[in-house]
């Protein structure tokens, strides 16, 4: 079963995005939601969650996606990242972290 992450600090986005996937999932999945890094951090050192991917937000309160990457790409260097994210000018900083592709909101599809 694959396990997936969401961390975007906007619940509403978190539950669009858990939408989608789960129009496109073929196969059964373990989706977890999470509404700032501090939490997705937390059941990763806490509870020894390890999701396979992670879908994050790049503009969070309390620290951006890009520096929850970085925390990622050493915590759990086989979890892929995907970002999705509003703010198109971050295309250059996201290669600050190690991830598999960057989609922009406007691109998501309903």
């Amino acid at each position: 079963m694959l396990t997936i992450a969401i961390c975007d600090n906007i619940p509403l986005h978190c539950a669009h995005i858990e939408a989608l996937l789960a129009k496109q999932l073929t196969e059964a999945a373990d989706v977890r939601k999470f509404y700032d890094s501090v939490s997705l951090l937390s059941a990763i050192e806490t509870e020894g969650y390890t999701p396979q991917l992670a879908l994050l937000d790049i503009e969070m309160d309390d620290m951006n996606g890009i520096q929850l990457a970085q925390r990622l790409n050493r915590l759990l260097p086989a979890c892929r990242i995907i970002f999705i994210t509003a703010y198109e000018q971050y295309a250059a900083e996201v290669y600050r972290a190690e991830h598999v592709w960057m989609i922009p909101k406007t691109r998501l599809e309903t």
